[in-house]
């Protein structure tokens, strides 16, 4: 529900991830609206009869004093549970007063049912994607083919798989020439199947920018993709980088931060903002960011080379060193390992 209500381009909506961090806080909506900068919230309460499922979805107020706006009962079979979401996603918007454009119209129009086991079997495999490292998407891999295996005209499953062949390029375990024709296999598969969603844009953007360096392509599909979601926090996220790829970095941090605003307990938008504050030279920035990170995730797989860039910048050898140790054990890279070690003791 969170992804569709945060389709509406006038509202900001914090992420999935962040909503669920207050789950069982017990803290006021107004204490928990004042620290993630909201108005209001969304409360639901769900509860199950066999194949249908009834939620009851309250809309209350913050401010001035907590205020219950709205209150509704909904029972549905469990495989139109993406449609409930786009229903009370305009009832909202309703509500509220927002005037729907014509893409938000469109985006929030009903689709085909989705298998609820496809759907739970893909947010496993984006939970061990995120993470990075090489046993990771082996499993990130395995929960998306069984997603796809369950519900063949699952777009997002497909999606998970073209960006689980795709991060085995970028964080070094396979070379590019031995996936790319499966990349594309299945982003094309996804794209055929719902090409109007903000993950398969996104998707396609992150492609050309580290699989075809196509840069022109990759700044549309990025820009369509905020434009379709603009609470979509990994499209910000992966801006942010772009335009660090593309040597203007001090443009993209606005993105990196609202990436995080979005969604602050996400530890891969806070390994692509330490590494984009790197790219701007802002090196003690992102040495706060990127140490504090270290501590909650040690293995995160994009965070551990900005780190190891940041100690190299700063002068700290040792510590350098340490972290190019810590990232080529993870790859299981004994030889890179093994000349590193050597070529320390040698040159310092």
């Amino acid at each position: 529900m969170i992804g569709y209500v945060g389709k509406l381009s006038s509202l900001r909506v914090p992420s999935k991830r962040t909503a669920n961090a207050y789950r069982n806080v017990e803290k006021s909506i107004p204490q928990i609206a004042t620290e993630l900068n909201i108005d209001a919230a969304i409360e639901t309460s769900v509860s199950c009869f066999g194949e249908n499922i009834c939620i009851q979805v309250r809309l209350v107020s913050a401010f001035p004093e907590e205020q219950q706006l709205w209150v509704h009962d909904f029972n549905i079979e469990k495989e139109q549970l993406s449609n409930l979401s786009k229903k009370i996603a305009k009832e909202i918007s309703q509500q509220i007063h927002i005037n729907l454009t014509p893409l938000e119209e469109k985006l929030l129009a009903e689709a085909r049912p989705i298998d609820p086991d496809a759907y739970e079997a893909y947010l496993r495999g984006m939970a061990y994607w995120e993470l990075g490292t090489k046993q990771d998407l082996d499993r990130a891999m395995e929960y998306f083919q069984l997603s796809s295996k369950i519900d063949p005209n699952y777009a997002l499953a497909y999606l998970g798989i073209s960006r689980t062949w795709g991060a085995y390029v970028q964080h070094g375990f396979l070379p590019y020439h031995e996936v790319s024709e499966k990349v594309d296999l299945a982003q094309n598969k996804a794209l055929m199947l719902d090409s109007s969603l903000v993950e398969i844009r996104t998707r396609m953007a992150t492609k050309y920018t580290w699989g075809n360096w196509n840069w022109k392509k990759a700044e549309k599909e990025f820009l369509k993709a905020i434009e379709i979601n603009p609470n979509y926090a990994f499209s910000h996220a992966y801006y942010s980088h772009f335009l660090a790829i593309m040597g203007d970095p001090e443009k993209g941090l606005p993105h990196g931060e609202l990436a995080m605003e979005l969604d602050p307990f996400n530890t891969l938008y806070m390994s692509v903002h330490g590494q984009a504050l790197k790219n701007a030279g802002r090196y003690n920035e992102a040495l706060e960011l990127l140490q504090n990170l270290y501590e909650i995730e040690p293995d995160q797989g994009i965070a551990l080379p900005a780190l190891w860039a940041v100690y190299h910048e700063l002068g700290d050898t040792e510590k350098a060193l340490e972290i190019a140790k810590k990232i080529y054990i993870l790859k299981e890279n004994e030889l890179a390992l093994k000349s590193l070690e050597q070529g320390f003791e040698e040159g310092g």
